[in-house]
Parts: structure tokens; sequence; C-alpha cells
């Protein structure tokens, strides 16, 4: 899988020796990205497959740019963006996915420009802050929506979206269905 991650991600050939060696030293800041990636495993129930997608990308991109044999400028312009970042980006939103969030104000959290932390973030995490942001939105209103005594519209403001129908266009591209049908099949 990594293997796979890194020719198709990032444009990388890893050789079988890159794989199986071990460091022989601690690197803080890929034992901080693994940490968060193994608590988010553990917490299956508090976590979310996007947080953990994320944490795996970011896991993976900080492995192979500070091991691989050869050193990218795409690989060392992610360096910037640490699993530090990400967790203050990842508190933020999640405790604010309800309210009107601007990427500015998601960079600011990061203590970045808006213009350096969507590229930054585009690179080591895949999808860009407003991605992310809706990505998170539709999954926090899809656990919403099993609770049947939910009304779509009450979802929708609670999670941030303007309008029911623009939770339903949202909703139908991240998950390839209708608000309605994901309720019917899961409530």
């Amino acid at each position: 899988m990594l293997e796979a991650f890194t020719q198709n991600e990032l444009g990388k050939v890893l050789t079988h020796q890159q794989l199986v060696d071990t460091p022989q030293f601690e690197d803080a800041d890929l034992t901080a990205a693994a940490t968060m990636l193994y608590e988010a495993l553990r917490q299956s129930s508090s976590g979310s497959q996007i947080m953990f997608e994320s944490l795996a990308r970011i896991f993976l991109v900080k492995l192979v740019e500070r091991y691989g044999d050869e050193q990218s400028e795409e690989l060392a312009f992610s360096r910037a963006f640490t699993p530090a970042h990400y967790k203050r980006v990842l508190d933020f939103v999640s405790q604010r996915f309800g309210d009107a969030i601007s990427i500015e104000d998601i960079a600011r959290e990061a203590g970045l420009s808006a213009s350096h932390f969507t590229r930054l973030f585009k690179r080591t995490v895949g999808d860009t802050p407003h991605q992310f942001l809706m990505r998170y939105r539709v999954e926090q209103a899809a656990k919403m929506l099993a609770d049947k005594s939910k009304a779509a519209i009450e979802v929708a403001h609670a999670c941030g979206f303007s309008d029911q129908p623009h939770m339903s266009r949202v909703f139908k591209q991240y998950r390839g269905e209708t608000p309605s049908a994901w309720q019917r099949r899961h409530a």
C-alpha cells in the first residue's frame, strides 16, 4: 500500500530496501504523526473516516519525504505542514463546523497565511481546505441523519450548510446519494 501510495500520490518510486528498513533514530515529527494516526484508529467511535484518511496521508508523506532516497521539491514543500498544524486545524473544524468558517479562519488557526496554508494543506492532505471542511460537514450530517427524529433542515443548519438544498448537493457529491436516501438506508 505504501509503495502504491508513493507512486500514485507522490510520484516517487521506492526501492525494496526503503520499504523494509527501520530508522535507527527518533523522528519527533514522524512520531507525532504516527501517534495521531494510532489514536484515530483506537478511538474509532469518536474518529471519522476523513480524519483517518487525512492523518494516514500526513504520516505517509512525512515517512516518504524523510526516508526516501530522493528529495523532491514537492515533498520538501509539504514539510512545512506538520501534524501539529493538522491537529490545530482538525480541532478548530470539529468545534466550529456548524459555523460560517472561511479558509482565512482555518489558516489563522494553523498560524499560516491563507494562500500558503491552502497550498500546503492540499499538497499534504490531498484535499483543499474547503473540500476537507465539506467532507467533514457531510460526515457529521450523516451521523445526525441516523436519528430519524431530526429534520434535514435542522441537520443542514447544525452542520454549517446555508440551507437544505445546499446540504443535499454537497452530500450527494461526497456520498453518491441524497441525504434522504442515506437516511432511509441507515436510520
